[in-house]
């Protein structure tokens, strides 16, 4: 009897903490999206940023952590920008840097180097090495190259991310699918009606507590997101292109999942099947690709359990 009492308390202490979770998270809205993401920020004397630099011989797409970080289809340009990595580092510890190089050339040269900054000093002289990728490559006759290598970062927060996630590789590939597309759908019909604003902040609310930890975002930063997030409301141009043409990709070993387009366009290669078009104030037609990655955690049901991470 007294196992009993124990158990039905435990279940009673359970339930009542999902209520609570569930009534925070319904509260989050936009005028007090910045004000929650901002509560698990912590500002440090040192705040170690990573970037990748890259330097590539044709088109290519980077991981870290088996998480997409960038991808470059041009091959009449370069892309000179350092790309921050932070929101895909969890925590201190090695981390792992994958590259996949497109081309139709005999060989390829890759440079890539991760380079570490201090948040709070950055100057581009102060960039500290922490290690190098230098290759000449012989092109496989696929005319696609993978290579990757590891490093060590330092970084003084610690984020679980999709690391707790269920393996979704081993569930049923069509339920899966099915999930993801309706979740997508979901959004898409967040995103086409004006009426339903507030109801992507819940949402989203993790992926960006996470992300502003690892960027120790400040609130101005969180301000210019959060316009970003509006601009499907405040934009009357704002027009959500047909959930169409895509693809399920598993991300982060196994523990995340996306849809991505299938087309080969280099406006949308590449990027998520979640997109849409609008007019700037000088004229102007720009895309939207909203990238949106998702996982189960542990002991949610995939109909009803999927979350977004990144």
């Amino acid at each position: 009897m007294k196992n009993l009492i124990l158990i039905l308390t435990a279940m009673i202490s359970i339930t009542a903490c999902s209520q609570n979770n569930n009534k925070n998270m319904n509260t989050i809205n936009s005028s007090n999206f910045v004000e929650e993401v901002l509560k698990d920020v912590k500002h440090y004397n040192i705040e170690p940023t990573y970037w990748l630099r890259i330097d590539v011989d044709g088109e290519y797409e980077a991981y870290v952590n088996d998480m997409p970080a960038f991808k470059f289809y041009k091959t009449e340009s370069s892309y000179a920008s350092p790309i921050p990595i932070n929101y895909l580092l969890m925590k201190s510890g090695l981390q792992t840097v994958r590259i996949k190089i497109f081309s139709k050339n005999k060989d390829a040269y890759a440079n890539i180097r991760v380079i570490e900054v201090d948040n709070r000093r950055y100057k581009e002289f102060d960039e500290k090495l922490i290690k190098k990728y230098e290759q000449t490559i012989t092109m496989p006759d696929s005319g696609v190259y993978e290579g990757e290598f590891t490093f060590d970062a330092l970084v003084p927060y610690d984020n679980k991310g999709w690391s707790e996630g269920q393996d979704l590789t081993k569930f049923d590939k069509k339920e899966l699918e099915s999930a993801v597309v309706a979740f997508y759908k979901k959004m898409w019909n967040i995103y086409n009606d004006k009426t339903k604003k507030e109801a992507k902040f819940p949402l989203f609310l993790e992926r960006e507590r996470e992300i502003a930890k690892s960027d120790y975002a400040s609130k101005e930063t969180l301000e210019e997101i959060l316009k970003e997030y509006l601009l499907p409301y405040s934009n009357p141009t704002y027009e959500m292109l047909p959930l169409e043409n895509y693809k399920m990709v598993f991300y982060g070993d196994g523990k995340a999942v996306a849809l991505e387009q299938t087309s080969m366009v280099i406006q949308l290669r590449g990027y998520s099947a979640l997109a849409a078009k609008y007019k700037t104030d000088m004229g102007s037609t720009l895309g939207d690709m909203s990238q949106m990655i998702l996982y189960l955690p542990q002991g949610n049901r995939l109909q009803d359990g999927l979350q977004i991470i990144r």
